[in-house]
This record gives structure tokens, C-alpha cells and sequence, in this order.
């Protein structure tokens, strides 16, 4: 199932949505971690249903045993208007806040999660891979411990990533990290 939530954000100073997908058989009761999913630059989260199917490919995922059951929120990470002036400036604070403040929150509440970093992997498409990079790997990594960068690569970490480049224990902090660059995932070892 999906559910759609409205709720206001303090931090975007308005209304935002988020879609939330349960598996099959969900049980309140139970604990499931939590997939949290962003779309590219001009995507809205229903994308991720209407055109990406994810729901669907869960569904499958889990029908051939190739998946654990969790729940997947799958959010607006269009906090910063991209034709602002300061977009590329503001955008990954606004969005660290906005995972820190409201909609990690907000799905803990609302949900039975497993409330720890272990329990909670950020993704994203493109503009989500460099919220994934730069709002959840450089700022958060206290929140989650598994990430995915989906096509947002970056060829110098070092400078962009300062913060997570100079953890000396970061990998004790990160359970998953893949990033792929299309076919640049596979040439490169």
C-alpha cells in the first residue's frame, strides 16, 4: 500500500507530501526499517510511483524472497525552488534540516521503524543522489547508516565532502554505500 501524508514543514515554512509505502502483510506492531527515497531536480515523489513503479518492484522483490519487508518514504526533496539565485547554495542544509527535523520525525511517529541509523537508508535519483551525498553522508550521518547514489557521482569527495572525507571512523558508521554513475560503475574499481 501507499499513503499519502500532507504535513506542514516549519523548516520550508509550508505544506510538502510524502507517500509512504508498506509491504505486503505490514504489521504495526512490528519494527521495519526505512528506505527513504528522493527523486531528481523537478521530480515530485509520485514519480517514483506513476513512472519508477516502486511499489511494484517491491512487491516483486519480496514475492521472490529478494528483499527484506520495509517501509519506503519516498519524499519531496524540491525544498529550494531551482531557479532561486542561491538554489545550489541553500538546497542541502534546508534538506538536512528538513530529514532531521520533520521528516525522519515524521515517519516515526506515524510508522513502527526501527528508529536507529542501522534501521534507516537515504537514496536518491540524480538531484536526490546529491541530497544523499551532501545532506546525509557529509551531515547526517548520526540519522542513517546506509546509502545509495544513484547517478550524482562526484569526482572530488575531498573537497566537497569534507566533513565525511576526514571521519577516521567513518566506517564503522556506514553499514551500505553504493554509488553508480551508469556506465562509469562499471570501468571503475
Amino acid at each position: 500500500a501507499i499513503t499519502r501524508h500532507i504535513y506542514y514543514s516549519p523548516v520550508t515554512q509550508g505544506e510538502r507530501e510524502i507517500y509512504v509505502y508498506t509491504p505486503p502483510q505490514y504489521d504495526p506492531k512490528k519494527e521495519y526499517p526505512v528506505l527513504y527515497l528522493m527523486g531528481g531536480s523537478g521530480e515530485l515523489p509520485s514519480n517514483w510511483m506513476y513512472d519508477g513503479r516502486v511499489n511494484f518492484i517491491m512487491d516483486n522483490l519480496l514475492a521472490e524472497g529478494k528483499s527484506t519487508p520495509m517501509i519506503i518514504a519516498i519524499i519531496n526533496n524540491q525544498v529550494v525552488h531551482r531557479n532561486h539565485p542561491k538554489h545550489a547554495e541553500l538546497t542541502f542544509d534546508v534538506m538536512a534540516r528538513e530529514l532531521r527535523e520533520v521528516i525522519v520525525p515524521f515517519v516515526d511517529c506515524h510508522y513502527n521503524t526501527i528508529a536507529t541509523p542501522h534501521g534507516r537508508a537515504l537514496s536518491g535519483l540524480s538531484m536526490g543522489g546529491r541530497h544523499t551525498m551532501f545532506s546525509g553522508l557529509e551531515r547526517s550521518l548520526d540519522l542513517f547508516a546506509n546509502f545509495g547514489v544513484l547517478s550524482a557521482g562526484d569526482a572530488e569527495p575531498a573537497k566537497s565532502m569534507p566533513v565525511f572525507m576526514s571521519t577516521p571512523d567513518v566506517n564503522d558508521k556506514i553499514d551500505y554505500l553504493f554509488v553508480g554513475q551508469g556506465s562509469e560503475e562499471q570501468s571503475r574499481s
